[in-house]
């Protein structure tokens, strides 16, 4: 039967009512007219850790014997900085929900993900209803792993709300200068004879390896030997206003001895002597003799990785660098902090947290070798340094260390139990 007109006109109506409901509501019809729109933030930050080592020599050095009044000696001091650690590598912001709609949008969820990260939004991302002509803003954080972020990071947010309909957006991020440094500017000083450590010319705030050459005018005894100790500083300059905490001062030596050799007694002729006599002589008295001085050399290897609550190994050796042997050695080796000993060490006694260990001698075909076991504590973080120490009767104390950045184990997944 066909329709009238008004009956025809109230049918269209009715279905243009339904269409315009179906395209609000349904993912699968279309999007609202009005959508959310999203803004992100991005704010990357990460921590460069930098290692100094410190050595130092003399020219001419070891024990001089000479006539003269003074002696030149050259010394040579050697700050030398590796290119750095990177760490904790962090990208923070905020996730701002913008409705300019005259109605509110329900069910608002955001999440962000990134690369090598792993991305949390506060409040597990729920914004929850986001009112008319209002802005809801969210903030969210990610770490990366010990890898760190790939060439081109970014943070991708996704926002979801009732009827679902999402929205996306990325923020790029841009990891160059560090908001953290560790050990990034030293001091370099140098104490001569027992005077103060003066600064070095170009010493102050060094941020870059260098090499300090400079003489000084040594005066020879009236008789005898004399020792000049002079012992190289260096050590972190921190803000205190940052809080900052740096590693543990480096030191490097570098002893001089000067000698006058005895003069020989003269030679009394007894040809003219009447009538001649023979007189009886008589053997000096033979001086102890100072013992030759060497030189030490230790060395220290340990993981540059380890994550908390594992047990780390080291291994110290130490052994002569000329053909004179060292009498009596003494090591040391200082826990850091966050770490103890895991196992004792035949040869080994524990003073609070030192280890301290004694040979008799040590020549140039020998070394003496021992492996440390520590465990990390569960609450440890950042970079630990682990220092050790050697010096002789004959040798003066030479140093070294071995670092360790420690890590906090990945969190076990559960998988969730099947219901059958």
């Amino acid at each position: 039967m066909p329709l009238s007109r008004s009956a025809g006109t109230a049918t269209a109506s009715a279905l243009l009512v339904a269409t315009l409901a179906l395209t609000l509501v349904g993912p699968a019809i279309g999007k609202p007219k009005t959508p959310l729109t999203v803004e992100v933030s991005a704010h990357p930050a990460h921590t460069v850790s930098y290692d100094w080592t410190l050595t130092k020599t003399a020219t001419p050095g070891g024990t001089i014997s000479t006539t003269d009044s003074q002696t030149n000696v050259t010394y040579e001091v050697i700050a030398n900085r590796d290119d750095g650690t990177t760490s904790e590598w962090t990208v923070r912001g905020e996730v701002a929900v913008n409705n300019s709609a005259k109605h509110a949008f329900d069910d608002v969820v955001a999440t962000a993900t990134a690369d090598g990260a792993a991305c949390t939004v506060d409040g597990d991302g729920a914004v929850g209803q986001v009112p008319a002509s209002t802005t809801s803003t969210v903030s969210y954080v990610c770490t990366y792993d010990s890898k760190g972020p790939g060439a081109k990071p970014k943070v991708d947010v996704e926002v979801s709300w009732k009827g679902g309909y999402k929205a996306l957006k990325s923020a790029p991020v841009s990891f160059t200068k560090p908001d953290k440094t560790i050990d990034g500017a030293v001091n370099v000083t140098d104490a001569f004879d027992g005077a103060a450590p003066e600064l070095l010319s170009g010493g102050e705030g060094l941020t870059e390896s260098k090499t300090f050459t400079y003489t000084r005018t040594l005066a020879t005894p009236k008789t005898g030997c004399r020792v000049y100790p002079n012992t190289a500083h260096l050590e972190s300059v921190l803000s205190k206003k940052k809080g900052e905490k740096g590693n543990e001062p480096e030191t490097a030596s570098a002893e001089v001895t000067i000698c006058r050799p005895k003069t020989p007694a003269p030679i009394i002729s007894t040809q003219e002597v009447t009538p001649p006599t023979q007189v009886a002589s008589v053997a000096p008295t033979p001086r102890a003799k100072r013992a030759p001085r060497t030189r030490l050399r230790i060395t220290k290897r340990g993981p540059r990785r380890a994550v908390a609550g594992s047990l780390v190994r080291y291994r110290i050796t130490v052994s002569t660098r000329t053909k004179v042997a060292a009498r009596r050695v003494v090591v040391r080796d200082i826990l850091p902090a966050g770490m103890v000993l895991a196992r004792r060490v035949p040869g080994i006694q524990v003073k609070g947290r030192q280890l301290i260990w004694t040979t008799r001698g040590l020549t140039r075909k020998r070394s003496i070798t021992k492996i440390v076991v520590l465990r990390v504590l569960k609450s440890a973080r950042g970079t630990r340094c682990n220092r050790a120490d050697a010096i002789a009767r004959n040798a003066s104390r030479v140093r070294t260390r071995s670092c360790t950045r420690i890590v906090q184990p990945k969190p076990k997944t559960v998988s969730p139990a099947v219901l059958g």
